[in-house]
């Protein structure tokens, strides 16, 4: 708490830093204990120090004996011991075993970087890229973004608001996404939350004539995007990278 600088360089440094140093305290306490111990001569009352210190040592560790480390449920946020559901599995398991290099459009879109789930889990996104292995295309998961990232996610938020079909395909085909996977196991009313409703999305993408709806999963839509176009040709001649690059960006 009293470094300069400390809490600039890292985020809540008392709480990690506090758990590098759990082991030297373990044997600070062990040490301390003999050396208090070595100057009581009588036998009982060593005994009945030895009683007390392990007594003080369990008390103050009372998380660590029934589990509870991380505090369950507060008067807004859900419990934070959730059980992922098994269609989140299934659902990976089916977009990983797609063939080809493509990305997947996560909708809808986040309006802030961590999300409300009807099973019980709030927060950031990150377990979606320990599920699924193919590109994820969504809102960033974090405090310092790209702003070029959010600008695209948020025009996909406005083209399916605005009802824009013509727009929302071509961002489809600009980013190279096959498959969007709609979650309907978001709380999109949450409190003081902006996220839009999976239903709206949902009668969105089954009125477009390219996509169409390919697997459910529980509360899982993968819908499939027909309309996938090569966005660059490379001639087969051998030419030099530096006049290719111009002519891309000339035309």
């Amino acid at each position: 708490k009293n470094i300069p600088m400390m809490s600039s360089l890292f985020r809540n440094p008392t709480l990690k830093f506090t758990l590098i140093a759990i082991p030297f305290l373990a044997l600070l306490i062990g040490f301390s204990t003999d050396r208090i111990l070595m100057h009581v001569k009588r036998r009982d009352l060593r005994l009945i120090l030895v009683a007390l210190f392990i007594s003080l040592f369990l008390t103050t560790s009372f998380p660590l004996i029934t589990g509870e480390i991380i505090r369950g449920e507060t008067s807004l946020l859900p419990s934070s011991y959730v059980t992922f559901p098994e269609y989140w599995y299934d659902a990976s398991e089916w977009l990983n075993a797609q063939y080809g290099d493509f990305k997947v459009l996560l909708m809808p879109i986040n309006d802030f970087y961590q999300m409300p789930y009807t099973w019980g889990y709030y927060g950031a996104d990150v377990f979606l890229s320990r599920l699924v292995s193919k590109s994820m295309l969504s809102a960033p998961f974090g405090y310092k973004v790209n702003p070029e990232i959010s600008l695209l996610t948020s025009q996909f938020h406005q083209a399916v608001e605005n009802n824009r079909t013509v727009e929302f395909q071509i961002l489809l085909e600009l980013t190279g996404v096959r498959y969007i996977l709609l979650r309907n196991d978001i709380k999109y009313d949450f409190y003081k939350r902006k996220i839009m409703n999976p239903h709206v999305v949902r009668n969105f993408l089954e009125e477009q004539p390219n996509i169409k709806l390919a697997k459910k999963f529980g509360n899982l839509f993968i819908y499939e995007f027909n309309g996938v176009k090569p966005i660059m040709y490379v001639p087969n001649k051998v030419i030099p990278f530096h006049s290719f690059s111009i002519n891309c960006i000339q035309t």
